[in-house]
């Protein structure tokens, strides 16, 4: 028997990744400051602090791209869809480009080029602002963090991945929500 803890609210695993996602702009906000931090200082003291805050970004990423893949629509995700959503998914139309993007193969030969920078300039650079080197690829990281999030909240008004028949509907049907507000004993 195969256990999906996504769309299963009541086991413990499905409500500590629920609540993962649901607060993964504060993975995305920690992993900025710590990017920004790592640019401006040269010390050493900051290694195992970014090392920490870095695996945790990483994991909360995986866990919300998991949750905005494979779960049926959330209670917690239809409260964060603002009410003007269609003005919202126009005004931010740059960063659902992103991710789609970084969810196709675009992604590969930009993540390359940002991956071989840092490997080419780094030796030329001093010893105290060879963290600089990383901030296109961190910037890279935290603008696709950032459409992950904006485009699970915005996806039906997305203007990339609209899947309109010709007669204007939509293809797929909704699926029905998930509360998982509710404890069941």
């Amino acid at each position: 028997m195969i256990v999906d803890p996504f769309n299963n609210p009541d086991s413990p695993s499905g409500r500590v990744q629920d609540w993962i996602t649901h607060r993964f702009g504060r993975f995305i906000a920690a992993y900025a400051v710590v990017c920004v931090a790592t640019w401006l200082t040269a010390g050493s003291w900051l290694t195992i602090l970014s090392a920490v805050v870095v695996i945790a970004f990483c994991m909360s990423l995986s866990v919300a791209l998991v949750h905005s893949q494979f779960t049926r629509i959330c209670v917690l995700c239809m409260r964060e869809v603002p009410v003007d959503a269609a003005e919202r998914a126009e005004r931010r139309r740059w960063l659902l480009r992103v991710w789609h993007i970084w969810t196709g193969f675009g992604a590969l030969p930009i993540v390359a080029v940002l991956a071989v920078i840092p490997l080419l300039i780094s030796g030329h650079l001093p010893a105290a602002v060879r963290s600089v080197a990383l901030a296109l690829l961190e910037l890279w990281g935290i603008a696709t963090a950032s459409s992950l999030r904006v485009h699970h909240r915005l996806r039906p008004w997305c203007p990339y991945c609209r899947d309109w028949g010709e007669d204007g509907d939509i293809k797929k049907p909704s699926p029905d929500p998930v509360n998982h507000d509710v404890l069941t004993t």
